[in-house]
């Protein structure tokens, strides 16, 4: 039985994934820019989310800390943020 902080963090990544790949392709409409994203790992114990993106073939990665304590709209903006 997977733990509250597990499914916290299952959700919020699979809010993260939709989002940025959402985002990349208003990129893509919008600017012509080609990007895409390459994974997206969290990790429980330390309460972490790494997430890395390719954007016109650099690789770029962003690391979120403290994660249960923002919702996932605000992880997003910190993403955008730190992009």
């Amino acid at each position: 039985m997977k733990t509250q902080l597990q499914q916290t963090m299952k959700a919020k990544m699979n809010y993260l994934e939709n989002a940025i790949a959402g985002w990349f392709e208003n990129a893509k409409t919008d600017y012509g820019i080609s990007g895409r994203l390459v994974s997206i790992e969290g990790d429980e114990e330390k309460e972490l989310i790494i997430i890395t993106v390719e954007e016109e073939g650099i690789k770029s990665e962003c690391t979120l800390n403290y994660v249960s304590q923002f919702p996932a709209k605000e992880l997003y903006n910190i993403w955008q943020e730190s992009f």
